[in-house]
Parts: structure tokens; C-alpha cells; sequence
């Protein structure tokens, strides 16, 4: 695919941010999402724009030295994250970088789209599960067991049985 059609993805996880060029087999950059400051996201939301905004400028320009205004953008984002998030992310990469276009995605989502799925469970190793139907996350579905703690797969398990 030639470059001028390609989009870069970025996926910034709670560990580490893996980011690359649409149509790559795998990541051209994984990098730390976390800093002696502590995380840019907290459950999976983002709530350090300032680093969010600093460590894709380090994507963009040095991991993957492509210019963000000549290429559209592929984001993940969580279904627990509000849609507030959402614009405030359309606004950093328009506004900040200057992107043509861009998309803000749920990984889990994205990771049936790589399958070829529409439909399914994406079971995270964060601790999340998530159903999806025709493409969308379905937020009733969501099963966060992190903030369930001890019982997160009993909640999980009630939640599928329609509970």
C-alpha cells in the first residue's frame, strides 16, 4: 500500500502504546504509556492530556517519523471511556497535529475487525470483557472485572446470562 494512502494507528494501552502504519503485520513502535509520573490512562481512560499529547509528538515525529498532516489516523480508544474523551481526542489531533482525518475506535472492536468478525467476545487480558454486535461495542455488555475485584467473573458470567 503506498504511504500516501496508508493511516497510522496508534493504540496507547495502559502498559505500553503500540503504534504503526495500517496494513503492517505488527507494530513499527511499542513504547512505555507510563512515565515515573504514573499513567496517562487510569482504568483504561485517558486523564494526562498533556502526556497523552507528548508521547504521541514522540510517536509521530521519532518512532514512526511520519508527518501527522499527511496522514489520517486510526486511535483505540475503551468503551468505558466518556464521549467527552472522544472530542477532546478529535481536538488534539486536529488541532494539535494537524491530522487530515481520523477515527476513534474501541480496541476490542478493532481486534474482531482483525479477525473478520462483526460479531463476538473479546475477552482483554486487562480483565475486561466486551460483546460486540454489527460492529459497536455494546455497553450493556460490558463486563469490567477489575472494578469487580474478587467476583469480576461471577459479574461477568450474570451479565451474559442477562442478569
Amino acid at each position: 500500500i503506498p504511504l500516501d494512502l496508508r493511516a497510522v494507528v496508534i493504540d496507547t494501552g495502559m502498559g505500553h502504546t503500540r503504534s504503526g502504519l495500517a496494513g503492517d503485520e505488527r507494530p513499527r513502535s511499542v513504547v512505555p504509556s507510563q512515565g515515573k509520573d504514573g499513567s496517562i490512562l487510569t482504568h483504561g481512560v485517558v486523564t494526562d492530556w498533556d502526556r497523552l499529547e507528548e508521547l504521541w509528538h514522540r510517536i509521530f515525529y521519532h518512532e514512526l517519523a511520519v508527518c501527522p498532516e499527511e496522514l489520517a489516523l486510526l486511535a483505540t480508544d475503551s468503551p468505558l471511556s466518556p464521549i467527552i474523551n472522544r472530542e477532546k481526542v478529535a481536538e488534539l489531533l486536529f488541532e494539535g497535529f494537524g491530522v487530515p482525518a481520523m477515527l476513534v475506535m474501541p480496541r476490542s472492536v478493532l481486534a474482531a475487525y482483525s479477525y473478520g468478525c462483526t460479531t463476538g467476545v473479546v475477552l482483554g487480558s486487562g480483565g475486561k470483557t466486551y460483546e460486540k454486535s454489527r460492529g459497536a461495542a455494546l455497553s450493556s455488555a460490558l463486563c469490567d472485572s477489575n472494578r469487580a475485584r474478587g467476583n469480576g467473573m461471577e459479574l461477568c458470567q450474570r451479565r451474559a446470562a442477562g442478569g
